[in-house]
């Protein structure tokens, strides 16, 4: 039986755009998540496969654990003009590294409509200007090419290719980055509400402190 665990974390970041609203995901979710999961064109380069109900719950509980483990995580993806969960969005650690990815999925009825390159502007923001990154990286399949399109429709260039293995993925990726420096935003409609509070921008810099010294430390394991 599927079960997701109610978050620990009552409040978090809220981003408005346009026609998105970024929110926190809830247990509710799951129903509206699991549609949009088991579609093998959404998931082929986030998974692999469909995904069960089953699965999608194990999804949905990381998700919400990773706001109340790291004070930053993905959001879900709500079309505000319908109040329709129609994917995900947000940041994340690249595997056991210090490095943030940003990462997006939309349902296939949303596709090719600009709203990947909206939740993705909205995502690069947050993670410049609130949570004071350096850079950001998003990572694609090399034959994704929806996905590359979006990266440089929002200002990413192209990094390097390399190989990686984690539990879903193993094989060569292609990784963009943008830089602080080189980040400008648009002028897009972006509304932020900043409801997190101390206790997480905290979490959010114990959790790098932490993915620094297990980086060293495997790093120093393979020497």
């Amino acid at each position: 039986m599927s079960s997701v665990v109610e978050p620990a974390v009552e409040c978090m970041p809220e981003i408005e755009t346009d026609r998105l609203l970024l929110r926190m995901f809830k247990p509710d979710d799951l129903n509206g998540l699991s549609h949009i999961y088991a579609d093998a064109d959404v998931m082929r380069y986030l998974s692999g496969h469909p995904l069960t109900r089953e699965e999608t719950a194990g999804w949905l509980n990381y998700f919400l654990a990773g706001w109340e483990n790291y004070g930053f995580g993905w959001w879900a993806l709500v079309l505000k003009e319908s109040g329709e969960l129609i994917g995900h969005c947000g940041l994340q650690f690249i595997h056991v590294t210090p490095e943030v990815e940003l990462t997006y999925g939309l349902a296939r009825p949303y596709w090719r409509k600009g709203l990947a390159s909206e939740a993705a502007r909205a995502c690069l923001r947050y993670g410049f200007a609130e949570l004071k990154l350096d850079r950001i990286y998003a990572l694609a399949d090399p034959g994704n090419i929806g996905s590359h399109r979006v990266m440089e429709h929002v200002g990413m260039r192209y990094y390097k290719t390399e190989y990686y293995k984690d539990d879903l993925y193993e094989g060569d990726l292609i990784y963009y980055a943008i830089v602080r420096d080189a980040y400008q935003h648009d002028g897009s409609p972006y509304s932020h509400r900043p409801v997190a509070g101390d206790d997480t921008r905290t979490s959010f810099s114990r959790a790098f402190d932490e993915r620094k010294r297990e980086w060293k430390n495997a790093k120093a394991a393979t020497e």
